[in-house]
């Protein structure tokens, strides 16, 4: 008797999971409420450097510039600039002199050479 006892078990058992097999497949619901926004991800590496864009347009010409004339005098013991310039610099030829300057217009040489020679440039 046990062995029909077990028997009609396992038979109510076979028919048990035999019935429950999946059915078909339902329609698709309607989409769900959209959700809050993440946290701000990390920075990537620099990607690599551009192609040059293409050359500008050329701009108008510019004002003319200012005139830098400069004049050199030499062979002179005493040299002065002439009116509106400034001398820019002052020396003296040969060794042992040293110029000896008159303001910001000229110089003379002192010491072993009377040779001077003086840059003038205008104001």
């Amino acid at each position: 008797m046990r062995a029909t006892v077990a028997c009609v078990a396992i038979t109510i058992a076979v028919f048990a999971v035999a019935g429950c097999s999946k059915g078909d497949k339902g329609d698709q619901g309607p989409p769900g409420i959209k959700g809050d926004p993440g946290a701000v991800g990390a920075a990537g590496p620099q990607g690599p450097k551009g192609e040059p864009g293409p050359a500008g347009a050329l701009g108008p010409a510019g004002p003319p510039g200012a005139s830098n004339t400069l004049r050199i005098i030499t062979q002179k013991a005493n040299a002065t600039c002439g009116a509106g310039e400034i001398m820019i610099s002052a020396y003296c030829t040969g060794k042992g002199s040293a110029p000896s300057l008159n303001g910001t217009i000229g110089a003379s040489c002192i010491g072993g050479s009377n040779t001077v020679v003086v840059v003038c440039a205008k104001q």
